[in-house]
């Protein structure tokens, strides 16, 4: 609910929408937990709101606020992006994954501005082996940031493959919120291509 009175005393006319139920509003928040590192508390909230919407009495493609449809519940995608650490900057042609789920074996869907497609993460034996797949148009990138916190940040090295198997020349750099694999030059992946890098962390 947008407001409620837990200790009476609501007015007789209270504002606008105040009973109203809005997904969008309970993704924004669950997202923002996740962001901060409440993981758990971010991920009951979001499933709160699946478990309304589960099919059987409420339809899971049309979380209701004003009316049918309405594009506030899109903000669901926000916890894809901050599940996912991913983000994306075409001035800089910076990608970035930082998963904070899952991040021994992860995947998942990302989309920038002149392409989309899959990103792969599996961490063993110290090594970070990520692959970035391009499903249609193409990407421009001159730097990666991948890993988290726990990624040891002095003395990682990084090795990248291209397109095709062509080893792509790069510089590494520790960051506060894990490594930076930079670019001599741009790498292009265009569709139906794949990058692959191996780090250890």
């Amino acid at each position: 609910m947008l407001c409620s009175w837990p200790k009476g005393g609501r007015p007789a006319l209270p504002f606008v929408y105040s009973d109203e139920v809005w997904t969008g509003i309970e993704y924004q928040v669950a997202a923002h937990l996740i962001y901060q590192g409440l993981l758990e508390e971010g991920l009951a909230v979001a499933k709160a709101v699946s478990d309304r919407y589960d099919g059987a009495r409420r339809n899971p493609w049309n979380q209701i606020e004003w009316g049918n449809h309405y594009s506030r519940a899109m903000a669901s995608y926000s916890v894809l992006l901050a599940l996912s650490g991913f983000h994306y900057s075409a001035v800089e042609r910076s990608m970035t994954f930082q998963p904070r789920i899952n991040s021994d074996d992860f995947q998942c869907f990302f989309a920038a501005g002149s392409g989309w497609g899959l990103y792969r993460q599996n961490r063993k034996n110290g090594l970070i082996t990520s692959k970035l797949e391009c499903r249609h148009g193409k990407l421009v990138l001159r730097q990666l940031v991948l890993g988290n916190e726990t990624t040891n940040r002095s003395g990682a090295k990084a090795t990248v493959t291209g397109p095709g198997g062509v080893s792509v020349p790069c510089a590494v750099k520790a960051q506060v919120d894990g490594v930076q694999v930079a670019f001599s030059d741009d790498l292009t992946i265009r569709e139906g291509e794949m990058a692959a890098l191996t780090m250890n962390e």
